[in-house]
Parts: structure tokens; sequence; C-alpha cells
């Protein structure tokens, strides 16, 4: 039963901030916050990455398209399994260069 699992991300564990309403800027996890957790929970955290989600349709001419934009860090890799459709993943550097980079995967 194990392996059925694995591609969900195994012992992951959510934090939501204010989840029913419009959360204000007070309310958002900051990267001291992120670097805080990393540095308590070493020892138990594998990886972790803040998130941030939308949902949209885009129109190119008569043409619709759905789709989901998650915003995450390099580290998001090991949380979800993802199967790249082009590229790499994030890394450090793109991170710290911050760079204007996508993943692009399909679900």
């Amino acid at each position: 039963m194990k392996g059925q699992f694995e591609s969900f991300g195994m012992n992951r564990a959510a934090v939501y901030t204010n989840y029913e309403e419009m959360t204000t800027e007070e309310q958002l996890f900051k990267p001291s916050d992120i670097e805080m957790l990393e540095r308590v929970f070493q020892d138990q955290i594998i990886a972790i990455s803040p998130s941030t989600e939308a949902d949209g349709e885009l129109n190119l001419g008569k043409k619709n398209y759905n789709f989901s934009l998650k915003g995450v860090n390099e580290t998001y890799d090991k949380i979800e399994k993802m199967t790249l459709l082009y590229g790499r993943f994030l890394n450090d550097e793109d991170v710290a260069s911050a760079r204007n980079v996508a993943v692009v995967d399909k679900k």
C-alpha cells in the first residue's frame, strides 16, 4: 500500500493562515518563519515550501484554456512528485538570483 501513496508525498503537513477569509499581509508566512521551522524541526523535515495558488482561464483567440498556477520554492519537488513536460525543476541558484522561471507540469 505504501507504493500507492508515494506519488502524493507521504507524511505531509499543510499549514494555512486564515483559510476561510481574505488573508492580510501580516498573516502570511515570512521567510524568517520558514527558516525557524527548518531550524527547530531540522531532524524531522526533509523539505518545506511555502505555496500560493491561483486558478484561471486563458483566452487565446477562440480557444479557452483552464489553468492552475502554484508558486513554490526549490524544495517542492521533494514534497510532491511531478512529471515535468519540459526542462528541469527549480534550484537554489534560481531562487537566490530571483530568476523568472516556470515549471510546466501536466495533471
